[in-house]
């Protein structure tokens, strides 16, 4: 028998899923769907083959997947979204090619799982609405309706993933042309983490899944290294297939809403516990993995030290190779620093009628959060060569509305509309640029006290992240003084210099 399980937080396609999974199964086959933190219970058809958990409080991905295996009566786990859709026989076609110590994905196709319509034939694509709030039709008013679509989209099919230097999943197109690629059961690094399947005495053989990562997040690269550094396999069976609907778009959001600092916090674990060899039951070292694969990225391709040394003639600067992370904390640590709250109080007292939104708005710490994640997602879409609408993008949305809390402002003028395109344009061109030719020139930084505070770059570094690199040339300045004297020697373009720099060295 093969238990599948679903973890589910407020999954309007659970239903859908769940009757898409029983009739595509020719085998015994159990579904154990987890309600965890649910408003409502889904309009699930009764079937003596489902089970329905339900947590009152939402309890986290894992401890779902966790749970649901704990009841498995299946000889076999596969774990799956509650917005999936799977090929005619899988479950017979997995079972028949798993050896003991294999983790197996199907390979994976995107999902069209609906449109949304109204009643006077204006149709829009999934994403571009909530589906947990009412929306009307932005050319004639009326209410939009779910029409479901449920097709796979073949052109968007992924055989092979990679791990890059963070340990995120990275597309790996390249990898189908290998010699070692070839046939139907072949040996991947890395999956997305929304399917995989296995004996369910060897998934608790290797833990479960580990919940000290959280509650969400990692789960990809956690049962790969798992597979892999315990001495088995992890396989793409090219046999069968699922498909998976992809959240583009913050109007179509991931049901767990943790902030970008719990992502990030899951991911500092699983780098420590991996790439450390910290995980008590492996039997390989993580080198060995990089070995066998050789994913892109793992080498060294910035200038040496020396090199930059050399470009720069100041004596007043040092150059180093820093790794992303540590930069990346240093810019989130001084993003809430007590100067910038100081600053937020003074103006405070200053404006007393200011109202609850806009004092949220102007929160630094709030408005460095909300940065960091609009323009994460919409580096990804540039990075996979998605179609999208500038004006519909999170990071334009974010631009528009984000009350800097150095220029509160009612509303934005069409001045400023059109300085807004300008500057997700010019990101645009810069996500590209990084993207062919890397990074033309290091960062630039300024020691304050005793950290080093990224001051210049904060949109390449979440480029850099997103690409997957690991380390990066740096120029880090004495202070601030002697940064903005060089700008202003080397004739940079004055715009992006501050007023008080520019007018003490004019001239």
């Amino acid at each position: 028998m093969l238990s599948v399980l679903i973890p589910s937080r407020n999954e309007f396609l659970l239903a859908k899923t769940i009757e898409t999974i029983l009739a595509a199964a020719h085998g015994d086959i159990e579904i154990i769907a987890v309600l965890d933190g649910c408003r409502d219970r889904p309009k699930v058809k009764e079937d003596s083959r489902v089970t329905l958990i339900r947590f009152n409080e939402p309890m986290g991905q894992r401890h779902a997947v966790n749970e649901a295996a704990k009841i498995a009566k299946g000889k076999y786990i596969l774990k799956t979204d509650a917005h999936s859709t799977f090929d005619k026989g899988f479950d017979v076609k997995l079972i028949e090619n798993c050896e003991y110590d294999w983790t197996v994905i199907p390979r994976m196709y995107n999902l069209h799982a609906f449109d949304w319509v109204c009643k006077n034939g204006h149709t829009y694509y999934q994403d571009k609405a909530n589906p947990d709030i009412e929306n009307k039709c932005p050319e004639c008013g009326e209410i939009l309706k779910i029409k479901y679509v449920w097709k796979i989209r073949k052109h968007k099919r992924t055989d092979f993933m990679y791990m890059d230097k963070n340990l995120r999943v990275q597309y790996w197109g390249k990898y189908e042309k290998k010699p070692e690629a070839q046939g139907d059961i072949v040996d991947v690094m890395n999956g997305q983490g929304a399917c995989w399947f296995q004996h369910k005495e060897r998934f608790f053989e290797l833990g479960g899944l580990d919940e000290k990562h959280g509650s969400w997040g990692q789960v990809g690269c956690e049962i790969a290294c798992k597979a892999w550094l315990s001495g088995g396999s992890l396989k793409v069976n090219k046999k069968t297939w699922f498909a998976h609907v992809f959240r583009t778009t913050g109007s179509f959001g991931f049901p767990y809403h943790i902030r970008g600092s719990e992502q990030e916090k899951a991911r500092r674990y699983s780098r420590d516990l991996w790439l450390n060899n910290k995980w008590p039951l492996q039997k390989r070292k993580f080198s060995w993995l990089i070995e066998k694969f050789d994913p892109p990225g793992w080498d060294n391709k910035f200038p040496t030290i020396e090199q930059i040394k050399t470009d720069i003639r100041k004596q007043d600067v040092f150059c180093d190779t820093m790794y992303v992370d540590d930069v990346w904390e240093d810019r989130l640590e001084y993003c809430e620093s007590r100067k910038c709250r100081a600053f937020l109080e003074r103006y405070n007292k200053k404006n007393p009628d200011m109202d609850e939104t806009t004092r949220l708005k102007a929160n630094p710490d709030k408005s460095c959060e909300n940065f960091f994640d609009s323009f994460r997602r919409f580096t990804r879409m540039v990075l996979d060569g998605e179609s999208f609408v500038f004006e519909d993008t999170d990071y334009y949305k974010y631009l528009i509305n984000h009350l800097n809390p150095h220029d509160l402002i009612p509303e934005i003028s069409k001045k400023g509309r059109r300085h807004i395109t300008r500057k997700i344009k010019n990101s645009f061109d810069l996500i590209k640029n990084i993207q062919n030719e890397g990074m033309r020139e290091p960062l630039d930084m300024w020691r304050d006290g005793d950290r080093k505070i990224i001051r210049k770059g904060m949109r390449r570094l979440v480029i850099l992240k997103e690409i997957g690199i690991h380390t990066m040339p740096v120029r880090v300045w004495k202070n601030e003084d002697s940064y903005y004297k060089y700008q202003m020697q080397s004739g940079a373009d004055l715009r992006h210099i501050p007023k008080k720099w520019r007018l003490r060295y004019a001239g």
